[in-house]
């Protein structure tokens, strides 16, 4: 188990603001490529170290952040709208953003099903709930225990579990188990949409004027 003495190094993190939101913003893109690529960003009342960020973590797990997430399954392989669709969270400064690329001019239609899966959410239809939320769990146990097999990834890891509180993996195991979907919910409810971005691929979207 890693021991590092961080009290000595200054992280600025701004973790106690909440941002109003009262208009979502949109801007808009065109280049040259032949793929279109969407952000969303969101906003959350949770930081890293609010009692529900483990629950939000395990949120954006089961949502975007694994190959079989709600986005996943639901945007790319059964609607086919996306290449590749993910969602993230920046705890530091209570962000949350989902990300895409696809081969469409279909982006409003994308960005209305993403809202419809947060929604579903957020009133408690999460289809498969109680299986995605035990396989996102195994994901993140994974994908930290991935983290040790180099030198940067223990004290990356060291400082993380610093800034958030945690003194080891045993802690924070525990507080990963209690996560309930009653918790997933919750921290669900605090996401707001707060601006969308969309990059248009200029000749794709010219061609599939004709051919879609």
């Amino acid at each position: 188990e890693l021991n590092l003495d961080t009290k000595d190094i200054n992280i600025n993190v701004n973790n106690n603001k909440n941002y109003e939101i009262n208009e979502v913003k949109r801007f808009e893109e065109v280049q040259d490529i032949s793929q279109s690529h969407i952000d969303l960003g969101f906003r959350t009342t949770i930081a890293f170290n609010d009692p529900l960020y483990v629950a939000y973590l395990t949120f954006s797990t089961m949502f975007g952040g694994m190959f079989n997430s709600t986005l996943s399954a639901n945007i790319r392989e059964k609607m086919s709208l996306v290449y590749n669709i993910s969602a993230s969270l920046l705890p530091e400064e209570k962000i949350f953003y989902v990300r895409s690329a696809n081969n469409s001019n279909k982006c409003d239609l994308i960005i209305e099903n993403v809202l419809k899966e947060l929604k579903n959410y957020q009133d408690n239809n999460i289809e498969n709930g109680e299986e995605l939320l035990k396989v996102a769990k195994e994901d993140i146990i994974n994908g930290l225990n991935d983290t040790y097999d180099s030198a940067s990834g223990l004290v990356s890891q060291a400082l993380k579990y610093d800034l958030r509180g945690f003194r080891n993996d045993k802690e924070f195991f525990e507080l990963l188990d209690k996560v309930s979907l009653n918790d997933i919910i919750e921290a669900a409810k605090t996401i707001k949409l707060d601006t969308i971005f969309i990059l248009r691929g200029k000749w794709y979207g010219y061609l599939s004027t004709y051919f879609i």
